[in-house]
């Protein structure tokens, strides 16, 4: 019996070197080279026009690629436990606020935010992973959800805080709803990214004491939620 599961455990470790080395050959080679075609057609006689385009091309590339090698930097500082934990007091509406204001213009056309803020809630939690796990959420619904809306919601529940990301979405068929937080699975794979995104979302989630899931249906959007525990400060 422990044959077979280290037999199993071994294969699943060979899965997933398999779509890393897949991955990272075809999603880093991509925006590579955007980057050096565009760079050096910058040498040959353009218009001001294009070279403004191009221009443009490669920092768009630039900034994709340097989102990968971060994604793949945190998935390995989480997984060998050297991912920083820092919690600090602040309130959880003003959160909202600046996230919402931030993230509007990175949602494309058709599409609404929409960031709930009640009133004034103290708390004390790691406010860059509770950020980068509520960005990450955000972008992701803004990556399938071509028209409609994206809302976020969120309460306090005894010591639990509580997130809720709804999209309007293309949604998420039953048997793909576990593999999405597995590492390097892509449901779309004319998409750029490593397939790291919701991954490194339950890693960090997790790491707060927490949990993550996602209730979906094809064609009718999908909701993420998750549910830390928090310290509250008020006096």
């Amino acid at each position: 019996m422990r044959i077979k599961e280290k037999s199993l455990e071994m294969e699943h470790a060979g899965g997933i070197k398999n779509a890393f080395l897949h991955n990272m050959s075809h999603e880093i080679r991509t925006p590579l080279n955007s980057i050096v075609g565009f760079m050096q057609l910058l040498d040959t006689d353009v218009t001001a026009e294009e070279h403004d385009l191009f221009v443009g091309i490669i920092h768009q590339n630039t900034e994709l690629l340097v989102h990968m090698i971060d994604n793949m930097l945190l998935m390995a500082s989480l997984e060998c436990g050297e991912y920083p934990i820092s919690p600090i007091e602040f309130d959880i509406s003003s959160l909202m606020h600046d996230l919402a204001e931030a993230l509007h213009g990175y949602i494309h056309a058709g599409v609404e935010l929409k960031v709930k803020v009640h009133k004034p809630q103290y708390v004390r939690l790691d406010l860059n992973s509770l950020r980068r796990v509520l960005k990450a959420l955000i972008l992701n619904a803004n990556k399938f959800t071509p028209k409609g809306s994206i809302t976020v919601d969120y309460n306090v529940d005894g010591d639990m805080f509580n997130v809720s990301v709804a999209d309007t979405g293309i949604g998420i068929a039953v048997e793909d709803r576990k593999r999405i937080f597995g590492k390097f699975e892509k449901l779309d794979h004319f998409s750029q990214g490593l397939g790291l995104g919701l991954p490194i979302c339950k890693a960090i989630v997790k790491k707060l004491g927490g949990r993550i899931g996602v209730q979906s249906k094809l064609g009718c959007g999908s909701t993420f939620r998750f549910s830390v525990p928090y310290c509250d400060r008020r006096e």
